[in-house]
Parts: C-alpha cells; structure tokens; sequence
C-alpha cells in the first residue's frame, strides 16, 4: 500500500494562520518563545508603515480579530450548534470548537494553551528576512534549528519538534489504509514489518531513524498532557522544549535538562 502521496501533512493549502503566534506572544507565559521568532526572523507579514516591533504588531492584530470572531460566533451559535471537527482532525490536526478539544497525531489535547504552543501547522516564512545562521541552513536543508527550537519543511516553520517531524511523514486516510497492523499503531505507535512502515498516529514514516525521532516527541506531548493539571506552564515547556517560567524547570525531548548558560 502507497502512503506516500506528495501531499503531507504542512505542505497542502499554504494556512497563513496565526493563532498559534498570537497564544505564544500574548497568553503563552513563554515571552521567550515570541522573542527569538521575531529575532529569527523579524516581520512575518509585510505591512505598509513602519513600527518597531512588527511580530507583536501583527500578533496584536490578529488577537483581536480572533477575539472580534470569537465574540461573534458565541452570539450567534452555541457550541452545540457547530459541527464537531474531531474525525477530520483526528487525521490531521487541529481543534473542534464544537466539542472543545484538540487533536495532534491523533492525540486528544483538551488544553487549549498547550494545543496553540503546539502549533499544529506550519506557517509561510521568508528565508531572506532571518538573522540566524541555523535557521536559514535549516530552510535550505527542511531542518531544525536546535538553537531557537523551530523546524522547516517546503519553506514553511513549525514551532515544536512533534509537529515538524510529523511534516517529514505522510498523512493517511483512514479509508487508504488496508493493513490491520498500521490501523493498530493509529492509537499506539509502531512498526509494521509487514509493510515496512512506522505509524505516529494518521503519520506514516519509511525512515526508521525519523519515525523513532517522531516517537519520542509524541511520547513527550503525552507526558505534557500527564503534567498539565499540576503546572500547565510546565506542560507547554516538555511540548516545545523550553524552560517553565514558574518552576524553573528546563525540558529537552520530554526530560528535564540544565539550562544553558547565556554567554557573557
């Protein structure tokens, strides 16, 4: 069976959504996360006029038009009213307003700061517009950037490793999948002999090596989930790889590490 058709998971329809900026500069208590983007890369979305901090311009920006819509919608449909969303982003990725729970690599997310950290899809970049150096050979490469934490596939970043790594697979449908061994690791990773194939949820991967990288990421969301009723600050650092600004804790692939010292 053909997994692998060209269109995976980040590299359809070119979203220019911004929600998940908006969560990481405005509601995400990891001003850390905001800052390096915008050191990396500077302006996001050309604007005529000129500002000093155009990230936190058009992150403000969009806050309030997400805020406006948000309004809106509650005056005019109750939650129960909207369609649910959660088979389609059970496959890939994305948060059912109806049932208010999130979805990423078919893991059920019911926190909606962790799932905005998360960043489900990738955005549009400019290569020309960021300052660092291992950022801009991991766009030529569809890299990651170990430095600022952000991943490249078809020029377009994605802020967490799970999500990256999940863009380097192909999506499968479930109506596309004939094998009961692949349906199987749909709920639990695994590889299939059989096919030769490795499954992180509704992701397919040939490369072992890559598929083993995607494990422990999606192992290190699970254990954010496990953590977030004690520290949801906590819980978005093991997801992304950052520090929580609460306990001062440090997170690398799921495990709490020393943080690095600044240079002088």
């Amino acid at each position: 069976m053909d997994y692998f058709a060209p269109s995976g998971l980040g590299l359809e329809g070119r979203r220019h959504n911004r929600r998940a900026l908006a969560w990481a500069g405005l509601f995400c208590p990891f001003r850390a996360v905001r800052d390096r983007i915008a050191f990396c890369q500077g302006p996001i979305i050309p604007a005529a006029g000129s500002f000093t901090d155009p990230l936190r311009t058009n992150t403000m920006t969009y806050a309030a038009s997400l805020l406006l819509a948000t309004v809106g919608c509650a005056a005019g449909a109750s939650a129960s009213e909207l369609p649910c969303a959660c088979p389609a982003n059970q496959v890939r990725g994305g948060w059912c307003d109806a049932c208010d729970v999130g979805y990423v690599a078919s893991v059920r997310i019911e926190s909606r700061e962790l799932f905005e950290a998360i960043d489900a899809h990738g955005h549009d970049v400019n290569p020309s517009s960021f300052r660092c150096e291992s950022c801009k050979e991991a766009i030529k490469s569809d890299g990651f950037c170990r430095d600022c934490k952000v991943g490249f596939v078809g020029q377009q970043a994605y802020f967490s490793r799970l999500t990256y790594l999940l863009a380097k697979g192909a999506v499968t449908p479930p109506g596309s999948m004939t094998c009961d061994e692949c349906r199987k690791h749909i709920q639990e990773p695994g590889w299939c002999a059989k096919c030769d194939v490795g499954m992180v949820g509704h992701v397919a991967y040939r490369d072992k090596a890559r598929f083993t990288e995607a494990v422990k990421a999606y192992e290190a969301l699970r254990k954010a989930i496990r953590t977030a009723d004690e520290c949801p600050s906590c819980a978005i650092a093991i997801a992304v790889d950052r520090t929580c600004r609460r306990c001062k804790k440090s997170y690398e692939g799921g495990e709490i590490v020393r943080p690095k010292k600044s240079p002088d």
